[in-house]
């Protein structure tokens, strides 16, 4: 009888099954050697497949990218480091054009990639808003964008760019939690779901929408859709202020409005009989100072009492 294939399924100090890891080749072992020789760090092992963390990501982005191409794999991560620095600038009319903008960010020395102004949209008319968003490479001198005061002859405030809120979307692959600047699956039509490029779609905007996530009739955007990740509740995604003045606003949470209401009529009730009973209160008040004055001004006199 055949001995049974050797396995090396384990189980960590919990008792956790761990993973069937592949059997360990002549090019996992150089694999292993490439990442030793550059820094890498392994966390503990765990049920779930470890990530490998870097310790000089200036020395090894290249030996990275190698190891991903011999193993075949795709990397949708992006390093903080090749990050773009987005910036919104504010106190600008918005009649500027953003190549004038893009000349006075030159003379300061700014290396910028793009300026463009923000839009909405207002009904079917698009409004230009004076807000400018300006990118840039993460340099040191990008950096000193914010502490920005003027721009030619105009004082502005530079504020950091807030993205949207909820998950990320690629406008790529429509897989989510990366963008398409660094995507490197095969792209898909948001509409309609197959292999071409969302703006080099040729199908008539009449036919039908597939879903290129879960197949049914909608965008691959929906949010209805049941592979769209479900976001924190709004509760949670509130700004400080907005939670500030929302708690301010709310009654205590020992009452009830009910109670609230019926302890307002009482307190009305009571003011009522105050206002009414100052008049009785100030007569009474005139009186008693009467009296003291009468008894004031006549002497009182001993009484005689006869002795037998």
């Amino acid at each position: 009888m055949p001995a049974a294939p050797a396995t090396n399924r384990k189980a960590d100090s919990g008792g956790t099954a761990l993973p069937d890891y592949p059997e360990v080749t002549s090019h996992d072992v150089t694999i292993s050697e490439d990442t030793d020789n550059v820094g890498f760090q392994y966390p503990k092992r765990s049920a779930k497949i470890p990530p490998i963390m870097v310790q000089d990501p200036a020395v090894t982005r290249k030996k990275l990218s190698e190891l991903l191409e011999n193993a075949n794999m795709d990397c949708k991560a992006k390093m903080k480091s090749d990050k773009l620095v987005k910036a919104v600038i504010r106190g600008i009319p918005t009649y500027y054009d953003p190549v004038e903008i893009s000349e006075s960010l030159t003379d300061l020395g700014f290396a910028f990639n793009r300026v463009t102004q923000l839009t909405r949209r207002h009904g079917p008319d698009i409004q230009r808003m004076p807000l400018f968003l300006i990118t840039l490479s993460r340099t040191d001198k990008s950096r000193t964008i914010f502490k920005l005061q003027y721009l030619g002859r105009l004082r502005i405030r530079v504020e950091r760019y807030k993205n949207r809120r909820g998950p990320t979307q690629c406008f790529r692959c429509q897989f989510f939690h990366h963008a398409q600047a660094q995507c490197r699956v095969p792209p898909r039509c948001v509409k309609y779901g197959q292999g071409h490029k969302s703006r080099a779609c040729t199908k008539p905007p009449t036919e039908p929408a597939i879903c290129a996530n879960c197949g049914q009739n909608h965008t691959a955007s929906f949010r209805g859709c049941p592979y769209f990740p479900k976001s924190k509740s709004s509760a949670d995604n509130r700004l400080y202020s907005e939670r500030v003045i929302t708690k301010s606003a709310q009654p205590s949470a020992g009452l009830r409005s009910p109670e609230i209401s019926e302890l307002t009529e009482k307190i009305n009730e009571a003011k009522t009989l105050l206002t009414t009973l100052t008049a009785p209160i100030s007569i009474l008040k005139d009186t008693a100072t009467q009296i003291t004055s009468a008894s004031a001004a006549k002497p009182v006199m001993p009484s005689t009492l006869n002795h037998e």
